[in-house]
């Protein structure tokens, strides 16, 4: 169908531009991938429990779980004391949802009982690395008020997978156990404090176990008559295990990791908003580092390139064809092409990194083109955009190959081509009905009468000239594929 009325088809593209606005709720905003597979680390602790007993009761039974994701390229698990690390790598594009994983490690967790620790679960390439980190002065902030005012809230954040508080003690209750008592009785430590609330029960061995309580007070557990048989309790603080200081000073760090990478901006955002809500404008707290930040400045910075390319070429668009109609037409139909890309984006559930962004201003030119080639004669220019169109998408193809030699460039080609063939598909489909009749004025024939002068001078000048013109083509190619920081060898393996 093709419109030839200008009501008819300005009322469909605002259809479709209401409809591609809303869209685009659902557009991550990442950076860009730069792997051909996607990760999940889930990380178990069960205090009190040697490697042997956590491989048997955990990984295996774990593993035996997610064997049956779809697109699960191999899984690997690391037991140590009290702790058990799933590695689990995907397909790109077949990587199950967060929720889906979480419930397989809940339902884990839940069989296993009260003494095991709730699953972590987070993106492997962030296992090493929290996406922000804050430094709290501990002059003015205790560990007690970040940790129950502020943790919980941190923790709540959609898509933050872990939220740790470091550089403090926190109290806790110690049962001391008659080692004689329990070896005669036949019983277990963790098993006689796994009623007691917000701590940690010490053997003597130095053994720690974690556990739930239906205790409010350390008198009630005092009074416990297994308690008083077998142990002695006491309140304290935790061993410290950590200290942290910036500048000089001694302070409190709170850091959070994020489940998927694509979560880093919006967490960093919301975290800030909380402690900025929770502390009510009290000082005394800096970030450290913000990885969500540093990832929406980069793409603010492209976002900023693009508009910049649009404004020039509209320049160049209006220095050529000296018309404001057909500037103002192309300049919207490119607009509303970068708009409908961007919700083909969406929809595919394709994110909006650096490198689809630099996809989508390359191909602002041949956007562009697309609406100029039906402006400037819409009877028998069909055929030939169709054409040209096929081609610049037939020469993007061989970039979806090359993404082990330059990561990122798989995104950038699909942005192209999309944008391609929707400019393609917009400016046959709607252009027409704002086609003028405006012929070029005799400026434009002269200044493309100069460019054939030219390229005619250059092909009949020198046989040199032509071969060096066809190596200065060829040096673009060499300097992307061949660089240094282009030739890092894909994995052998994920």
């Amino acid at each position: 169908m093709i419109f030839k009325s200008k009501i008819k088809a300005s009322f469909a593209l605002l259809c479709l531009t209401f409809l591609s606005i809303y869209s685009l709720k659902n557009l991550r905003l990442t950076k860009a991938a730069a792997s051909e597979y996607e990760n999940y680390a889930v990380e178990f602790e069960w205090f009190g429990m040697d490697a042997e007993k956590i491989e048997k009761l955990v990984a295996i039974p774990f593993e035996e779980k997610i064997s049956k994701l779809p697109g699960l390229v191999s899984a690997r698990s690391t037991c140590e004391h009290s702790k058990c690390v799933a590695s689990l790598v995907f397909e790109k594009g077949k990587r199950p949802s967060y929720a889906a994983v979480s419930n397989l490690a809940d339902e884990l967790k839940r069989s296993l009982g009260q003494d095991a620790q709730n699953p972590k679960i987070y993106a492997l390439s962030q296992e090493s690395k929290y996406v922000f980190c804050a430094a709290f002065d501990k002059t003015l902030f205790s560990y007690e008020e970040l940790r129950a005012r502020l943790l919980p809230e941190l923790k709540a954040i959609p898509g933050a997978s872990q939220a740790l508080l470091s550089g403090g003690q926190a109290k806790e209750i110690h049962l001391l156990f008659d080692d004689k008592f329990i070896d005669r009785e036949g019983l277990l430590p963790w098993e006689l404090a796994g009623n007691v609330q917000q701590g940690q029960a010490r053997a003597l061995c130095k053994k720690t176990a974690p556990y739930q309580s239906q205790f409010s007070s350390l008198e009630d557990i005092k009074a416990n008559p297994q308690v008083k048989k077998s142990c002695k309790a006491e309140e304290g603080l935790q061993k410290k295990e950590s200290l942290v200081r910036v500048n000089g000073k001694e302070c409190l760090l709170l850091s959070l990791k994020s489940a998927e990478e694509n979560q880093n901006i919006a967490i960093s955002k919301k975290a800030r908003a909380l402690i900025r809500k929770t502390l009510k404008g009290r000082e005394g707290w800096n970030v450290v580092y913000d990885n969500g930040a540093e990832q929406e400045k980069a793409l603010k910075k492209i976002l900023a390139a693009f508009f910049e390319t649009l404004a020039a070429l509209a320049a160049a668009v209006w220095l050529v064809f000296r018309s404001i109609k057909k500037t103002a037409v192309a300049l919207a139909f490119t607009s509303l092409d970068t708009l409908f890309t961007a919700a083909a984006f969406s929809a595919l559930g394709i994110p909006l990194d650096s490198a689809t962004i630099c996809g989508l201003t390359i191909s602002l030119g041949l956007m562009c083109d697309a609406a100029l080639y039906v402006l400037d004669d819409c009877e028998t220019s069909a055929p030939a955009l169709v054409v040209c169109s096929l081609t610049s998408v037939a020469a993007i193809l061989p970039l979806l190959s090359l993404n082990a030699i330059v990561p990122g460039v798989k995104a950038l080609g699909t942005a192209c081509a999309l944008a391609i063939g929707i400019s393609c598909a917009m400016s046959l489909i709607f252009l027409p009905a704002f086609v003028t009749n405006q012929k070029p004025m005799e400026k434009t024939q002269k200044l493309d009468a100069a460019f054939l002068n030219l390229y005619d001078f250059l092909n009949n000048k020198d046989k040199k000239i032509v071969k060096l013109s066809n190596f200065l083509y060829i040096i673009p190619v060499i300097l992307f594929v061949f660089l240094p920081k282009n030739l890092k060898p894909a994995d052998s393996e994920p």
